[in-house]
């Protein structure tokens, strides 16, 4: 089977989805499938520079397409013209008509590959991360998203969400009924199981890794360390928050005991989790949050950290309390506090859990999540 992907951005980026991406589309190419991953290429780059970015040996049936993208993000141009990726993965599809299966988690980008499947001769898939009328306040912007997210729901061949929640909502906000649809969690790479932490008293220290946006909660964090005064945290990610949240953390007299690293290329990032005593993932009751399956989490399972996290439904799905993860009340700063100096003060336990998160680890590999995509891209095609 070929699985057609389009991504309509540069592949090489520092947000999670990315990480996502590349690591599914390279398990698919390892189960016998051959993946077209189509996407933009900034000038200069190379193939191989995006592989070593994420740490990844590229799989023979992995094949890189890559079409021209106008972005904002493009320094000399002040706006994104998406229709020229688009027409020319019209013209790409035309070259492989009816030769395959499209996948895609982009909604404009669906929606436009839903209404040209014919022409194509191919079914479509949606990967559904969230649902997005419902991450915005601006009314006229809200609606133009929910009447492209009602064209998918009831026009797309079968859907694939990463949460039971966002499952659930699909559901009885669209009323999608007459549709084939999965979750499917996000994964971790195979290789991190092989590499898991010792119980090391060497390590110290806390640790946050992802991205700065405020859902994140790396707020409730910064301010939970003012009750934690004998630990230091370590905060792995970057972005336009990056300055904001270096000047609470002086506001609060804790600059010294809060280390901001900026941006980390993932063969990085586990010299800094493995330095760690504890991971967190404070994220807050929101929407884009309650949704997510964070890639995080499942990568601190695998190492064998013990975790502490936010009771919500994308963690609570995968993770259960006092068992193989301490949950916190979200946005709770002195709760968390709490949590994180309970696990200090109670080493044995804290290694009691992270090894029942790490053997939980061991059934969302990349690899069985891709044996999942095809199962269901199959029985959709059947």
């Amino acid at each position: 089977m070929i699985i057609f992907y389009p991504v309509p951005e540069f592949i090489c980026a520092t947000q999670a989805r990315f990480v996502q991406i590349i690591n599914t589309a390279n398990a698919i190419a390892k189960s016998g499938h051959t993946v077209k991953l189509i996407c933009g290429k900034q000038i200069g780059q190379q193939i191989s520079d995006i592989f070593r970015y994420y740490d990844l040996n590229p799989h023979p049936g992995l094949d890189m397409i890559f079409l021209p993208i106008i972005r904002r993000n493009a320094p000399f141009l002040p706006f994104s013209f998406g229709m020229i990726f688009k027409l020319t993965l019209l013209f790409y599809l035309l070259l492989n008509i009816g030769k395959g299966v499209i996948f895609v988690r982009h909604p404009k980008l669906a929606a436009f590959l839903i209404k040209i499947r014919r022409i194509v001769k191919m079914p479509v898939i949606f990967e559904a991360h969230e649902i997005f009328h419902l991450t915005t306040e601006r009314l006229k912007k809200q609606r133009r998203l929910k009447d492209i997210e009602s064209y998918i729901y009831n026009n797309v061949d079968g859907v694939i969400t990463i949460s039971n929640i966002l499952r659930e909502e699909i559901l009885e906000v669209f009323e999608f009924t007459d549709k084939p649809i999965t979750t499917i969690p996000n994964a971790v790479k195979g290789e991190l199981l092989n590499n898991s932490l010792n119980d090391s008293i060497t390590r110290s220290g806390l640790i946050y890794a992802g991205g700065l946006y405020h859902w994140k909660g790396v707020d409730t964090l910064i301010k939970a360390m003012e009750f934690i005064p004998d630990e230091r945290l370590t905060i792995v990610g970057g972005g336009a928050r990056l300055g904001e949240l270096k000047l609470l953390a002086a506001s609060l007299g804790i600059s010294d005991r809060v280390i901001f690293t900026g941006f980390v290329e993932q063969n990085q990032l586990t010299d800094f989790l493995a330095a760690a005593k504890i991971s967190v993932i404070p994220n807050i009751l929101h929407k884009p949050s309650i949704h997510s399956s964070p890639l995080k989490m499942f990568e601190f399972m695998a190492l064998g950290l013990p975790i502490v996290a936010s009771n919500i439904p994308g963690i609570t799905d995968i993770l259960t309390d006092k068992v193989n993860v301490l949950l916190f009340e979200p946005g709770n700063v002195e709760q968390l506090a709490s949590s994180i100096r309970y696990l200090l003060d109670n080493p044995h336990y804290a290694t009691q859990i992270a090894r029942h998160a790490r053997t939980l680890a061991e059934g969302y590999t990349y690899d069985k999540r891709a044996r999942q995509i095809t199962d269901f891209i199959i029985s959709v095609i059947n």
